[in-house]
């Protein structure tokens, strides 16, 4: 059976936000506790650039992330930290999220 680190890494990289949330909602303490700092790292990863060739031949650096996997680190962002742990990191949320914030006052 997978780790909980595991399962959320695989949700992030190859599932939907759905999934995310369904497992999310189902962690107990212990798990939110051990998946603070591997979200952190994975979110790292995904802020790299990669180098790929455009339609021309010219490279071109292009973000490793995709909106959905940056909507989903937002959403375990608010899962796993706490209100002042997340402001001290500088929480962005997606603007994809803030126009559903905006429109649910």
């Amino acid at each position: 059976m997978p780790t909980a680190v595991e399962t959320f890494k695989n949700i992030v990289l190859h599932k939907t936000t759905t999934e995310l949330v369904s497992f999310l909602l189902s962690l107990d303490k212990k798990d939110i506790l051990a998946l603070r700092q591997p979200a952190q790292l994975l979110k790292k990863d995904l802020e790299e650039a990669r180098e790929v060739t455009d339609e021309r031949g010219q490279p071109e650096c292009q973000p490793r992330m995709s909106d959905e996997q940056r909507e989903m680190l937002a959403l375990a962002g608010l899962a796993l930290f706490t209100r002042k742990q997340g402001l001290a990191r500088s929480f962005e949320l997606p603007s994809s999220l803030l126009t559903l914030c905006d429109k649910n006052p």
